[in-house]
């Protein structure tokens, strides 16, 4: 193992932990399990089945080592924790996933099989998952061979660790009971005694599919003969999901979430630090005149023993002696009596005695801890005879202070006493009846005036027994109760007493909602909402817990879920470190949207969909997770339920409201009003799509169509159609609904389709021509004339249309867009870099390309002096070896014009030749088309200067267009331009020659350069061009050499 760097633990299990481990001297991480050598068999067994399986479904083994203690085990890591948790997290998984899950287990389990192992224990804890989502059989733990005895393994491994065969029919017998799985999964077969068989494998795979798919397994029980029974006779039903609740067991999981553990924390009243520093309790061993017997002993004393301890200790307090040495006898055996009482066993025996008759009337602490700590409580003990006796005490000295303080607590762990008791036994006895006075007694101790540790031992003993469901806890049940302990939480100064009052009221709330109702309507609900502002977490957690029990109930449900400040402070608590606090805040806005749907969208403005995704990763599976990461858990899993089937009432909502005010120019009030109240939720939308959690619940083909239909009939086209009537629309809406058209049209084109659905994308492509021919092109010319970047959509869509659909390029011809196209050039040509001459460039590169179109249009407008002008730019840019910045969108540009040259130069080639071809044919063909268009086009050869330089540029494909382009110039105009062959591009001649290899490039260069040195291109009139001497001399220097 000096070879393995340990990490964290990542795993736990009886015998077993699991640490995330690396090589050293790599960066190979693995999972390392420490196991008890007692674990033997089972990791042999483990070995030997794995060591030389390879499966991306199997969790590889890499070695195993032994240390004197431990085995140690080296697997692959699988960082995405167990097929349990994520179950767990997410209760249920939707179909496809269960599909995906299926189909790795499945193929992991179908190699086991080709091999001739059972995996024999499928469940989901032995599935483990990849970082990608890959499923993996892991622990071969109780894995076989088929057709061998496993038991007999485990016990020949077992005997050889042991030394010998002595015991080997008790080892034997020990294995029968290690060998078997989880009974849950097992196929009935198993459970009558069958061997395991590849049919038993599957029924368990099969029981792993249902549970994944509806969160529990087909067949459940605590008990083992009715779980036998189902296994055997029961047809589970056909699985569930859980994604959808009703409306009542949604509320009803709700209520089983609103008190948890932590609200009902007990701690003791007697010796509480917090309410009182008791000193500490000490005795005199010299003057006890008894036998100091430990804790321990006392336990363990023998029924004799015990009596004749319970005598001396009985006569010793029955002692008349008046001295002042008695009585410090007295007071220290008591104080011995109070050590000995605080452990449970002792205090339970203790008080079961004759010893409490005579101690309850001399001292009551040794009582209270008594009580505090025993464990039962017998029928027959007299404790409500003390009950009645300290009452009267209070109540006969309540000016006593001092006493007061000593009798409450006492009075207080008796009356819990008994109240837990009565819980314990379901039924309540009239022999635990506890006096009307006792409460009478605690509700005086309550009041305004009282010393404040009174006041603290009162709200104490009332938080513990309303714990508790009793009639003891009943008995506190009044219409001033909430008052009152509301009344201590707000003016106290001591932060654990304001913390036990808030706690004592949360707890009878739990019994009675009207108290916590009392309190609001005394002191009003503004001032009960600013409490949730405090410092102290336990009583912003205590608060959330009383107004969800509010909420639950239906107590001032309307005032508070109309009641925007009491949303905000509510969200603002999900910034709390505490989670239980985050938890029970996200319970309380569920029950806020359930009732007002209106507040969702505060909610999400307040960044409720941030906090949402942030505790949504805390609680992802793969980790342990502890008891308040689980509540959490619980409790966001149904806010994000509610919520995602909330959106699509949501749309519908908006839809209706829409619908009803389709093609009416003036809608009545009642339509106005519903507009003004749905169309505000339209944000909600967007920040639901826009969350990775929301996002894959919530985007389904229902939303898209809902979706859909709200932007595009009901939003996007009325706001294009009043693009020119409108002019005072808000530019910000015109720009963002052609973005949002232009983007999602790009989308839409560019998307492959299967051929099960070439027949709706055919309609769809219909429907997107006709909505752009019918409703956007009409608007072109207004739209074109717009400030950038309105333009720079506009075309960016053109380009998108003209690219997917031939046919929409004619389109573009009779809707005279044309010019249009031009003026957009000549008005942005200073910007050639920007949005808007990227898509004017890349629309005219789709034209030219367009076999149908009219050629003639673009040339009338002046296509060759605008390529010319923005390919000089272009290429002066791309060839600037200073100027670093935009080199990228530079280099896309130019290689759009060079598509565009192209594209020109091959049309009037093939005018030319097909003027030519007629001319030679003697057919009488009309020539002067083709020499108009060479005409025309000559301006082109003075970019043969620009063209030889980017020969040598390092992207093939410019290289590849530009030679063809310089080819086609050379050919229909041989050496016009004077400049073509400067030094400086005979000389990139010249190492081109040098540079390319391939031979096929070599001769077109060659090519080029013979047609440039040449007087005349391929067609006869005119273009003869006489060359000075020393420059043909150069040239015919490098085109021989080379």
């Amino acid at each position: 193992m000096e070879n393995f760097i340990l990490y964290e633990e990542i795993g736990r299990g009886s015998k077993t932990v699991v640490y995330k481990g690396r090589r050293k001297g790599t960066i190979n991480f693995v999972a390392i399990l420490c196991t008890d050598k007692c674990k033997r068999p089972e990791i042999t067994n483990w070995v030997r089945l794995t060591h030389e399986i390879k499966h991306k479904n199997i969790v590889t083994f890499h070695e195993w080592y032994e240390t004197s203690n431990h085995l140690w085990l080296v697997v692959e890591l699988c960082t995405g924790g167990s097929l349990e948790m994520v179950i767990a997290q997410d209760e249920n998984l939707p179909e496809d996933v269960v599909r995906e899950f299926g189909i790795d287990l499945i193929t992991g389990l179908h190699h086991l099989h080709q091999l001739g192992i059972l995996f024999c224990d499928i469940s989901p804890g032995k599935i483990l998952l990849e970082g990608p989502g890959t499923l993996k059989f892991n622990n071969f733990c109780l894995a076989k061979v088929e057709g061998e005895n496993l038991e007999e393994f485990f016990a020949l491994v077992a005997a050889e660790e042991g030394g010998g065969d002595s015991g080997e029919n008790v080892l034997k017998k020990n294995m029968k009971s290690r060998v078997k799985g989880s009974l849950i999964y097992a196929a009935p077969e198993i459970v009558r005694g069958t061997d395991f068989s590849t049919t038993s494998d599957l029924w368990s795979l099969g029981c792993l599919l249902y549970e994944m798919f509806s969160g529990k397994p087909p067949f459940f029980s605590e008990s083992y003969s009715e779980l036998v029974e189902k296994i055997f006779y029961e047809d589970p039903l056909p699985p569930i999901t859980s994604g959808h609740l009703s409306q009542q067991d949604l509320e009803s999981q709700m209520r089983e979430l609103i008190y948890t553990d932590s609200d009902l924390v007990i701690t003791p009243i007697i010796d509480n630090p917090k309410i009182m520093k008791q000193p500490p309790i000490k005795f005199d061993q010299k003057i006890l005149h008894l036998p100091v017997h430990s804790v321990d002993k006392l336990v363990f004393l023998k029924d004799q023993d015990w009596n004749d301890f319970l005598q001396q200790v009985c006569s010793q307090i029955d002692s008349a002696e008046k001295s002042t040495g008695a009585a410090r006898a007295k007071l220290n055996l008591l104080c011995y009596l109070c050590v000995v009482a605080s452990h449970r066993e002792v205090a339970t025996r203790l008080l079961h005695s004759p010893l409490v008759g005579k101690l309850r009337a001399k001292i009551a602490r040794v009582i209270g801890l008594l009580a505090s700590h025993t464990t039962e409580l017998l029928e027959n003990t007299p404790v409500i005879e003390a009950i009645t006796l300290l009452t009267e005490l209070i109540r006969e000295n309540f000016r006593n202070s001092k006493l007061k303080q000593c009798l409450l607590p006492t009075l207080g762990e008796l009356i819990y006493l008994v109240a837990t008791q009565e819980e314990k036994k379901k039924n309540p006895s009239e022999c635990w009846a506890v006096p009307l006075a006792a409460y009478t007694v605690l509700m005086r101790c309550l009041r305004e005036g009282e010393e404040r540790v009174v006041n603290h031992m009162a709200a104490k003993i009332i938080e513990n027994v309303c714990t508790t469901f009793s009639a003891q806890a009943q008995g506190f049940i009044t219409g001033e109760i909430g008052p009152v302990l509301w009344y201590l939480f707000r003016h106290s100064t001591v932060d654990s007493l304001r913390i036990t009052a808030i706690s004592a009221l949360c707890r009878i709330t739990r019994h009675s909602p009207t108290a916590f109702q009392n309190v609001i309507e005394k002191v009003g609900l503004n001032s009960v909402i600013n409490s949730l502002a405090s410092a102290i977490c336990k009583v912003q957690q205590y608060m959330l817990t009383l107004f969800t029990a509010m909420l639950s109930c239906g107590i001032h449900l309307q005032r508070l879920i109309q009641e925007k400040d009491f949303v905000s402070t509510v969200i603002r608590l999900l910034d709390s470190p505490s989670t239980s606090i985050r938890a029970k805040a996200f319970l309380v806005l569920l029950y806020i949207l359930i009732h007002n749907h209106e507040m969702l969208l505060l909610s999400c403005q307040a960044r409720l969909v941030m906090y949402i995704e942030r505790d949504s990763r805390k609680t992802t599976p793969g980790k342990e997770q502890q008891s308040g990461n689980e509540y959490l858990s619980k409790c966001l899993g149904l806010l994000i339920r509610h919520i995602v089937q909330e959106l699509p009432r949501v749309l519908g909502v908006i839809l209706t409201a829409l619908a009803n005010v389709s093609g009416r120019k003036h809608p009545s009030t009642v339509q106005a009003k519903q507009l003004k109240t749905c169309l505000p939720l339209m944000p909600i939308v967007l920040h639901l799509v826009t969350s990775q959690v929301f996002r894959p619940q919530v985007v389904t083909e229902e939303f898209l169509f809902s979706y859909g239909t709200v932007l595009v009939s009901n939003w996007l086209i009325p706001v294009l159609c009043l693009w020119r009537s409108e002019p005072s629309l808000l530019l910000e809406w015109r720009l963002f609904s052609l973005r949002l058209l232009s983007e999602t049209t790009c989308l839409l084109v560019n998307q492959k389709v299967g051929d099960d659905k070439k027949e709706a994308n055919v309609d769809s492509d219909s429907n997107l021509l006709a909505l752009i021919r019918d409703v956007l092109l009409p608007q072109y010319e207004h739209i074109l004339s717009e400030p950038d970047p309105v333009p720079a959509y506009a075309l960016k869509l053109l380009v998108a249309m003209t690219e997917h659909n031939p046919a929409f390029t004619r389109l573009v011809e009779e809707s005279k867009l044309i010019p249009l196209i031009f003026e957009v050039i000549l008005e942005h040509q200073e910007n050639i870099l920007g949005n808007t001459m990227q898509s004017v460039i890349a629309l005219l590169n789709n034209l030219v390309a367009c076999k149908d179109l009219n050629m003639k249009l673009l040339y009338e407008q002046g296509l060759v002096h605008h390529v010319c002008n923005l390919f000089t730019e272009t290429a002066t840019l791309c060839l600037d070896v200073d100027n670093k910045n935009n080199n990228e969108t530079a280099a896309a540009l130019l290689f759009s014009l060079l598509d565009i040259l192209y594209g020109m130069l091959t049309y009037t080639s093939s005018i030319v030749r097909l003027a030519l071809q007629a001319q030679k044919s003697g057919s009488g063909g009309d020539t002067q088309a083709a020499e108009d268009l060479l005409l025309l086009s000559k301006p082109l050869t003075d970019l043969i200067s620009l063209l030889i330089p980017l020969l040598p540029n390092e992207d093939p494909e410019i290289f590849e267009v530009s030679s063809k382009c310089l080819s086609i110039l050379v050919q229909l105009y041989g050496g016009e331009n004077p400049d073509s062959l400067s030094p400086e591009n005979a000389e990139s001649f010249a190492h081109l020659l040098t540079s390319k290899e391939d031979p096929k490039e070599q001769k077109l260069l060659l090519r080029i350069l013979r047609r440039m040195v040449s007087p005349h291109g391929n067609w006869g009139q005119g273009g003869w061009l006489w060359w000075q001497p020393p420059r043909v001399t150069t040239i015919l220097f490098f085109f021989f050499f080379f």
